[in-house]
């Protein structure tokens, strides 16, 4: 009997998350930035209607239960997944939500099959015309690195806007030390309840990772042919506002109930 209730609890949990965020999801921070017509900010159903309109035979696993961003059970996510496989290759997307179904992370693997492969060159190219020059570029052990951080309505951080200089400061340099590393469990969680980390300015980050066929470059023969492209796409002040505003009430509860305790004369029973 217990078995079968958690299993109904899974079968539900992705219609409670858009029922409960149908009206509320938050709008995204990163201007035009999208891949496939996928944006941040948009609804689990406002997703599929952009992927059915790509003519790929895409197969979805609906949103499920993903965990929590913060300690003391904050930030829960939920996750969903679509493949598709055509003669071109094959296609992975992995969408994350906050709990009012609001999109926030985007991560996109495309595998071309050996006919459909792009010239390296090409496809630097063509990332570049339609996303702009990255704030930094760089060749890392077997990939092509393309890195975007952006300006809240998504204008891109360039290099220009970084200069080296001890104690220097403005609006491009706050957002992108917020943009590569925003709050999480994995870097300082305590930096949640902090005001500053919600620059109203900043944006988020993205970037582009193009897996050659010939990796061992110089090694061997040039890296000409891409054969693999991942794309991934973060806006955390997309649940990090709603984020903070539980973790603050919880923390309120908290003292509440020390308060309350303070108060009341109960007495243990010895």
């Amino acid at each position: 009997m217990t078995t079968a209730r958690k299993k109904i609890a899974c079968l539900l949990l992705p219609s409670a998350l858009m029922l409960a965020g149908a009206a509320q999801a938050a709008a995204g921070h990163l201007g035009n930035v999208e891949t496939l017509g996928i944006k941040t900010g948009m609804t689990h159903e406002e997703v599929k209607a952009v992927l059915a309109k790509t003519n790929k035979p895409w197969k979805e696993s609906p949103p499920s239960a993903g965990g929590f961003f913060f300690d003391q059970g904050v930030g829960q996510v939920y996750r969903a997944r679509f493949t598709a496989t055509d003669s071109s290759g094959s296609e992975e997307i992995t969408l994350t939500y906050s709990k009012e179904n609001a999109l926030f992370m985007i991560k996109r693997t495309t595998h071309w099959n050996a006919a459909a492969r792009p010239a390296l060159a090409t496809a630097i190219k063509t990332i570049q015309e339609k996303y702009g020059k990255p704030t930094s570029q760089r060749v890392y052990s077997d990939t092509e690195q393309m890195y975007y951080y952006t300006l809240d309505g998504g204008k891109t951080i360039t290099a220009e806007d970084l200069p080296n200089k001890r104690g220097y400061e403005s609006d491009a340099t706050k957002c992108y030390e917020f943009d590569k590393a925003p709050p999480s469990q994995f870097n300082n969680p305590g930096n949640l309840v902090k005001q500053e980390v919600l620059y109203a300015k900043c944006g988020g980050a993205f970037q582009v990772f193009l897996t050659p066929d010939n990796p061992n470059y110089p090694n061997r023969s040039p890296r000409e042919i891409v054969s693999t492209m991942d794309i991934e796409i973060n806006d955390p002040r997309v649940f990090l506002d709603a984020a903070q505003k539980e973790l603050f009430a919880r923390q309120n509860k908290l003292q509440d109930d020390i308060n309350k305790a303070k108060a009341s004369g109960n007495k243990p029973t010895l």
